[in-house]
Order: C-alpha cells, then structure tokens, then sequence
C-alpha cells in the first residue's frame, strides 16, 4: 500500500512583500531597476515526488519557477521547506540561467508524512504562486541515487530463481517466490541478478508477521561476486554502507534476538539491494563488461 504525504506550495501570484525590519529598509535594488527580470509563477499546480527520491525533480511536469522575462544574468531563486525533516530542496533553491526564464526545483523526499509541507519560492521581493505536490512511496525510478558514488538504480533486468526467470517487478516476492522469507524449494538453490556494471537493483521486501531468517551467500558458478545491503523504508532503496547492513554474505532474520547481521521488524518494509560494486570505498565496479551477472544461493537462517 502505498503511504501519501503532500507538500503544498503556497503563495499569492504576484504579492510584493517589502523587506525591511523595526527600522526600515530600502525596497531590494533588483526591483528598483524597471527592466528586471521578476518572478512570476511557482506550479505546475499538481505533481507528485517518491518518499526516498534524492535531489531530482517532481514527476510528470516538473516544478519549475517562472520569471517574467529572460534572465539577464544567471538568477537564484530561494525555495525554502517548512519542515525539512520530510522534504528538503536541493542547494535552498534553483537557478535560472541567463537568457532563460524557467528552471525546475530539485527536491528531496526524506519522510512520508500526513501532513503537508509548504514551500515557499522567493526572489527579492516577490513571492511565487502556489501548487500542491503528493509524496509517495512510488514505483521503481530508474536514475535513483545511492550512497554508492556514481551508481544508480536499474529498475529491470533479468534475474533468477529456482524456477528459471524471475519477473524483476522490484519486489521480494517475485525473486524468491512468495512473500518472506521465499517459498521453501528455493532454499538451497541458487538465484542470479544481472545488472549493468554501475548500477543497483533493489527488491523490496514485506515483512509481515511471519518469524524466519534466511542466508545470501555468493555463487560463483552462477555469476560475479556482488555487493547486498537491506536498507529501511525510511532510507529507501540503494543504501549499502549506511544502510541497516550490507556486505557479500548476509544473514537476515525477523526472529526476536537473533544473531543475523540484518535484523527487521515484523510488519515492516525494507530493501534487498544487489550490486557489483566493490566492497571498500570508492567502491569501483567488479564488472569490466557493460553488465554483469551476480550469482547467489539463498539458505535457511535459524539463529
């Protein structure tokens, strides 16, 4: 099930606020100056960004401030979050570059929340219209970034299981079978994820109340040596050394004191990422092709 939060982006189209404080201050030269540039509009006013999602814009039209005619020289414009533990904006704002009048805002989904977050886009004086974006724990995004330098997410591919390809649908269930832990005939048997050589995959897993831990280890009769890690949902996909645990043999489990290296919490989402980095920073790609395929065997964790 998807979880929504929505960022409001609100102000009045064309609302000068004059700057100044208890003593008074003159009006910002760049508006002094008849034949600036000045911003006028702040939308679209529909869109929505994923809960995880780092520095990219809003999907479907991107968010973009609008100036009320080409910039003469390159133009920031402040966008700032009212609660950046949910959304942050990329460098406080965007800019346009000279001789343009439009740029797109580049956000960051840190948080699901019910409630919104304001976002306001300023220039001197003048504060932009207002939108409405919804953050959601949203589908696979291709170009996803990760704490491993210069990789970034593949969103299909080939990978399989003991019953031959596996539907890459980004989820647990399709690799291994069933919903966590796997179907039991995948126990013992090997599985394989292809990826191109610097990018990651990762299958999103759905603990539910089912007690179990299971065992990744490499197999190189089937393929490379590859880099795992499960991230939480908080983090979402594509965290290896910051995430919950990461290394070329792990174990994971749901059992209460177990010894696992990756511990998760019933009810709870997390993710499975595979990729063919290196363990130790900076983390160069073990693959000298264009992709490669890792190799894996998949056993029962009791501990």
């Amino acid at each position: 099930m998807r979880r929504f939060f929505s960022l409001a982006v609100v102000a009045a189209l064309g609302l000068y606020l004059p700057a100044c404080d208890s003593w008074g201050q003159d009006a910002d030269p760049l508006f002094a100056n008849a034949f600036e540039a000045g911003l006028i509009g702040f939308g679209p006013t529909l869109g929505f960004v994923p809960v995880g999602a780092t520095d990219r814009p809003t999907l479907d039209t991107p968010l973009h401030v609008t100036l009320s005619a080409p910039a003469l020289i390159p133009t920031f414009v402040t966008v700032t979050s009212s609660d950046p533990s949910i959304l942050t904006v990329t460098d406080g704002g965007v800019v346009v570059p000279a001789g343009q009048t439009m740029a797109a805002v580049r956000v960051t989904g840190v948080n699901a929340s019910d409630a919104p977050v304001t976002l306001w886009a300023s220039l001197g004086n003048t504060i932009g219209t207002g939108a409405l974006v919804y953050v959601a724990q949203g589908p696979c995004l291709d170009g996803d970034s990760s704490d491993l330098f210069g990789y970034t997410r593949q969103c299909n591919g080939n990978a399989t299981n003991y019953h031959g390809n596996a539907v890459w649908d980004d989820t647990y269930d399709s690799l291994f079978l069933g919903a966590w832990p796997g179907s039991p005939t995948q126990v013992g048997r090997p599985f394989t994820v292809k990826m191109n050589a610097t990018q990651y995959a990762s299958f999103k897993i759905v603990t539910g109340t089912t007690v179990a831990g299971i065992n990744i280890h490499p197999n190189n009769s089937f393929g490379y040596t590859g880099l795992a890690s499960i991230s939480t949902q908080a983090q979402g996909p594509g965290f290896f050394a910051n995430g919950l645990c990461y290394g070329s043999d792990l174990s994971i489990s749901t059992r209460p004191g177990t010894l696992a290296q990756c511990k998760l919490g019933p009810n709870s989402t997390y993710y499975l990422n595979f990729s063919l980095a290196a363990y130790f920073i900076p983390n160069y790609t073990t693959c000298a092709l264009s992709a490669c395929t890792t190799g894996w065997t998949m056993d029962q964790f009791s501990n």
